[in-house]
């Protein structure tokens, strides 16, 4: 109905960043939850349960104003982005102060710090089936890096200016990311990225596409380069193609 059910009072100043746990059972069995991340450079964690989403005292009712559960000092800068991991078991966090980092999603106690951009990261995204999380900042770069070792395992470059968003596609597959020079790239990248076989994609989406050209033969040609996958020879193999072809 477009009510407000939630009200959730505790920030300081702007809260950039939001993300919701991924787990839908969680969310049935009541141990649902998001995380919240603000300019006071705190991130809060806030339960949530199916009742939530109920009409509850129907039209017009206050909305609920939970208390946090736990809350960290996360930075020394602006938070950026939150992203919860597939499992639900961890929490990253990007911030101005030029770091990424890991926490248990539990308590937000800190599991390990993400260091390397030389200027503010304004994204980060889990992979969907893979040990790794992917970072992109100012500095025109995007970077893979190991959630066991916290180290850097790839670093892709093709901007000419900030990078602001990244987000993995085809079930881990491809990498998309889009900057502040109107851009949007595209990079294949190798299953089991923790080994780390990370490589940019032979054929790229023409390497950057504009967005201003990012009309209906671009996004077909983006749908075409999604069936592309590297075979462990490194060849690239379409679907529904010889891989010699």
């Amino acid at each position: 109905t477009g009510e407000c059910v939630m009200l959730c009072v505790g920030h300081t100043e702007a809260v950039a960043a939001v993300s919701f746990s991924r787990r839908l059972a969680a969310l049935v069995a009541g141990g649902s939850f998001f995380v919240s991340g603000s300019g006071d450079r705190t991130m809060k964690r806030w339960n949530v349960d199916a009742r939530t989403f109920s009409s509850g005292g129907g039209a017009g009712a206050a909305p609920r104003q939970p208390t946090a559960q736990c809350s960290a000092r996360a930075h020394e800068k602006d938070i950026n982005a939150i992203c919860v991991a597939p499992n639900d078991a961890m929490v990253a966090s990007a911030s101005q102060d030029k770091t990424a980092k890991l926490w248990s999603a539990s308590d937000l106690s800190l599991i390990g710090v993400l260091k390397g951009h030389k200027r503010g990261v304004w994204a980060i995204q889990f992979s969907p089936v893979d040990k790794c999380v992917a970072t992109c900042s100012a500095d025109r770069t995007i970077k893979i890096w190991s959630i066991d070792s916290f180290t850097c395992l790839k670093t892709f470059q093709g901007h000419s200016a900030s990078v602001l968003a990244v987000d993995f596609l085809s079930n881990g597959l491809q990498l998309m990311s889009s900057g502040a020079d109107g851009l949007v790239s595209s990079r294949v990248v190798m299953p089991h990225c923790a080994c780390p076989n990370l490589h940019p994609c032979p054929r790229p989406l023409h390497a950057l596409v504009s967005r201003s050209s990012f009309g209906r033969s671009a996004r077909m040609s983006a749908r075409r380069h999604s069936t592309r996958t590297l075979t462990r020879s490194g060849r690239l193999r379409c679907a529904g193609t010889d891989a010699s072809s």
